[in-house]
């Protein structure tokens, strides 16, 4: 929660994001799926292909903050070669969720992609 927007949060937001977990039983899911994922390299390649097949078909948006990890590890560069229909939005600034860093500039990049690359 220190992540997001340095952890200054309203009350309501932060329920927004702690609510679905608050219950310690439904936070071992999310355990369960991560851990999983270490043993799952021939769904993670499988599911790379799919995205590559269908990702020259579709637009797609990609929202990135600057100062987020993935960004700083080259994700940016990764999902555009995936996807040739892609247009990035980057926030400058913007963390793992860049929707809070800058909402009303991810809703203004989204309008903007939807009127140009969606709607026509």
């Amino acid at each position: 929660m220190r992540s997001l927007r340095g952890g200054r949060l309203s009350p309501t937001e932060r329920e927004g994001y702690l609510g679905p977990t608050r219950d310690t039983g439904r936070r071992i899911h999310q355990h369960a799926m991560l851990a999983r994922i270490l043993d799952a390299h021939d769904y993670l390649v499988e599911t790379e292909a799919r995205i590559r097949d269908q990702a020259g078909r579709l637009p797609v948006l990609l929202t990135f903050g600057n100062t987020d990890e993935a960004y700083r590890a080259g994700f940016v560069e990764r999902w555009q070669q995936m996807m040739p229909r892609s247009r990035t939005h980057i926030i400058d600034g913007g963390s793992h969720f860049p929707q809070e860093d800058d909402p009303a500039g991810i809703v203004a990049a989204l309008r903007t992609w939807w009127r140009e690359e969606v709607a026509t």
